[in-house]
Formats: structure tokens, sequence, C-alpha cells
């Protein structure tokens, strides 16, 4: 079913007031959209170009369930057009266990011993095996096997192994915390029956100590104005108090945080605040990096990443998600952060901004500002690039500040801007998916820098593509786009 653009923008709005306003309820159905995602994308890019266009009908109708808010049947569209890629016949067995989930209570454990007086205690880890979206007379019988392995993050080992029966793992199974030490952990499952196999999309889990106190600690430095740090430090501590308070809380994460990794950051800071702007830097270095920037009281939350054993000044690439994403999208979806992997090959700093409700916390200008308190950012190399919802930000960042960008490109949307010439000397790459609901936008945005004479503006149509996949369908010629804008320097 094709959208209107009106009608687009109206479920878009509704979309994100689902987002934000409801995090508790609205977050395991993102979650698992974003990894079923992923699992897509993951296996589109591998895939020939005329097995990728079989997905096409099941994106489309994943995307229009998406914008009137059938998460859980966007799920399973989306599963259909991962089986649509596999030139193998998919059977009802594996299409059954593609609806499965582990659920897991919640994302973060208290380390310690369990009250025998309290058997329900929160050291204990319950996960279940249920299905995500309704199947009807599944094809997996009781006789089926769940085989779980728990696999520490940092080191890669296996801590702890689990087999048991179909129906066991629809009830439940309860783990006691101290049968893991403390740190972040990922729950690999597998169903398997007869000649079967099937593998479940992972999930994961934090175990840590003393995390009242430290959470404390963490509130005391973010809240004593006596303690110099900067603005955005102290933001992105509260920031993090959030994220391990809500980690506690019945599934509240919309993605796999490294909770443990968040904490060991936040207690240096907290132990060395006067170095607090160089450990969040080399924290950039060594992993994606949660913060918020601020200024004055504006602010916005961003997932960056910053290129291991770089030397001078760093251009930066701002990556702006659609209706209903976050910071999190591009660096896990969009061609599974095929957008960040790009970014950091040339050497870039990626930065993520989260869209609310009313926009962005700070525009390009401001977030270069907050940036350089961390970062050696080079002004003059500063690249933008938007998808839907993401695609209008952009035209409107560059026209806030035309200045600013190398070059910019807008996927999958935009519009006419009211003063074109204005952002006419701004390089733009600028595409759209022959069966892209966005695609009347993007044209007239291209037409309308086309009409004020713009240096440089590129227009790409990709044929049978909707509207998710064209950013993964068109980053690969946007970042040549992009490279050849550099070599006329």
């Amino acid at each position: 079913m094709m959208l209107s653009n009106t009608a687009i923008r109206v479920s878009s709005f509704a979309m994100l007031i689902v987002a934000w306003s409801t995090p508790c309820t609205a977050q395991v159905e993102r979650y698992e959209l974003g990894k079923r995602l992923r699992r897509f994308e993951e296996a589109w890019n591998v895939a020939s170009p005329e097995t990728q266009l079989k997905s096409t009908p099941a994106l489309q109708q994943a995307v229009s369930s998406f914008f009137s808010l059938q998460l859980k049947s966007a799920a399973e569209k989306l599963d259909q057009a991962w089986f649509a890629l596999d030139d193998k016949k998919s059977s009802d067995w594996k299409k059954d266990c593609a609806a499965c989930r582990i659920d897991i209570e919640k994302t973060v454990f208290r380390m310690g011993e369990i009250d025998s007086a309290q058997p329900d205690s929160d050291k204990l880890i319950k996960i279940r095996l249920q299905s995500f979206y309704d199947v009807k007379e599944s094809a997996v019988s009781k006789d089926a096997k769940l085989f779980a392995e728990f696999i520490d993050k940092r080191t890669v080992k296996i801590v702890h192994q689990l087999e048991t029966d179909f129906a066991t793992a629809q009830k439940g199974i309860e783990i006691a915390t101290n049968t893991f030490p403390g740190g972040d952990y990922q729950i690999r499952c597998r169903l398997k029956e007869a000649d079967s196999e099937f593998p479940l999309l992972d999930t994961s889990f934090s175990v840590l100590g003393d995390l009242e106190s430290k959470i404390q600690n963490i509130e005391r430095v973010q809240r004593d104005k006596s303690v110099e740090i900067n603005a955005s430090v102290r933001a992105t501590l509260g920031e993090y108090r959030t994220l391990l308070q809500q980690g506690q809380e019945p599934f509240s994460a919309e993605t796999d945080y490294p909770f443990q990794q968040i904490l060991e950051l936040a207690d240096k800071v907290v132990e060395r605040p006067q170095e607090s702007s160089r450990l969040l830097a080399e924290a950039a270095k060594a992993a994606d990096l949660w913060m918020v920037l601020a200024e004055d009281r504006k602010r916005v939350a961003v997932r960056i990443r910053v290129p291991p054993n770089t030397v001078g000044k760093l251009p930066v690439l701002f990556l702006f998600h659609g209706a209903g994403g976050s910071e999190n999208m591009f660096f896990e979806t969009y061609g599974a952060g095929q957008a960040v992997k790009l970014g950091l090959d040339r050497g870039w700093v990626v930065v993520a901004p989260r869209q609310g409700l009313t926009g962005l916390g700070l525009n390009c200008k401001e977030m270069l500002n907050a940036l350089e308190s961390f970062f050696p950012i080079d002004r003059t190399q500063v690249f933008m690039l938007g998808h839907s919802m993401g695609a209008a930000q952009v035209i409107q960042q560059v026209g806030l500040n035309p200045e600013i960008p190398r070059a910019a490109a807008a996927f999958g949307g935009g519009r006419a801007p009211r003063d074109p010439k204005k952002i006419a000397n701004v390089p733009w790459f600028v595409s759209a998916g022959e069966l892209d609901f966005g695609k009347a936008g993007a044209k007239a945005f291209h037409q309308s820098l086309v009409k004020a004479e713009a240096v440089n503006a590129i227009y790409l149509e990709c044929p049978g593509i909707e509207h998710l996949v064209i950013v993964q369908a068109s980053l690969p010629q946007a970042f040549e786009f992009f490279d050849k804008v550099n070599s006329k320097n």
C-alpha cells in the first residue's frame, strides 16, 4: 500500500509520539524491529541485484505497517523480506522460528548472591522464549530444543550454556546472577528439531556490582556545580545515570547498551573530573560513545565514533535518522551500519544526533562548538547525510549555516526550500527509490537546486527500490560523491 506525502507526515508525527512519549511500552517493539532490520540488511548486502528486488513488496508492506503503528506486523513483513533473499525455499518451520524472540525481563542486573528468603529478587535473570508476532498453528513442535550460550562481550568467551525443551523455554528459565562475573553479556540461542536448526536473534544484558553507590556518585558529581566539568560532560553523566536506572526496570532499552562499559567510563569521570573531556574522547576511539552535547540550556543526545590512531584535525560526518528512529539507527541499521564504517574508513568523526518531537536540541554549528571541546575538529571538512525526515533536517541545517558543509546528501525525502539559492553553493547528492514514497519530495528538492544553478547537484533514482533500502542502495554512490568533492580541494 502506498501512502500519500500528507499521510506519511501525519503517520510520522504519530510514530514520534509513540517512540518518545512512551519509551518503556514501545521499546521492545523498537528493539525487535531494529534486530530484524539489521538481519535483513546483512542478507541484502550479499544478495544479487535480482534477488534483492524480490524483497521489495514485503519491504513496502513493512514500511506501511510501521507508519500505521502496527509494529509487530512490520516485524513480520521484515522477516518475509529476509526470507525472500534466501535462494533456498524456506520451510514453515524456519518461518515460525523466525517469529521467536528471547524475552529478558530487564537488561541490568545487580551482581551478588541470591537471598533465599526473597527468591524473586533482582538477582535472578529470567529469560523466556516467545513469539513476537502471531503464528497460527506453529510448525515448531514441543520436541524442539533450545540451546543457549551466554558470551562475555569483552573476552568473547562462553561463560554459561544451557539446553532445554521448547515447552520449558516458553514457560521461562531463571539463572542466578552470581553465575556471571560483572560485565556485558550476549545471549546466543538456536532452536533445533530433528535435522533442522535455526539461529535466533541475539539479545544482551549486563551484571553490575555496587550499582546503587556508583549511581549516587554519578549524581553527586553531575549535580555539584563546584566540580568544574564541561557542560556536555555534566549532561552526559545525567544521561548515564538515567540509562543505568532505566536498565533495571522492565525491558526499556531500544538497543544493546554496554552498561558495564558505560558504568566504567562514568566511574573514571567521577574519579578524575578534571580529565573528563579527554576520557570521553579516548572512549570514542575504542568503542561507540553515547553522550549528550550541551550549550547553555540546550541538549542533544548523540552516538559518536572516532577513528583510532588519527593525527591532526578530523573531518566530521553528521548522520540524521528518519521518523521513529534514534541516534542508534545509522550505527546499527541503514545497511547494518554501513554509513558509519564508510565515514570511519575515511578518518572522519561520525556523529548521529537524536531528533525529537521538536527537531534537534542543537543545530550543527552548536554541535560543532560542543565537539571541539573533545576532538580536534576540521570545520572546513563537515559532511551531512540524512534519510526521510533526516533528509529534511539536512536541508534545514544547510539553510541555517550554508558556510559549514563541504557537501550534503539527502535520501528518500526533502522538499523545495524557500530560498534554494542560499544553499546552491553546497554540493548536493540526492537519491530516491523508484518505488519510494519520498521520491516526489526528493525530486522537487533536486529540481529547485537545478533552477537555482547549484554548483553541483546530483540526482540518483534506484530502480525497484522503496523508501527503507534507499539508504543502503545509494550509500556507496554518495560517498563516491563526497570523495570527488574532496578531491577538488
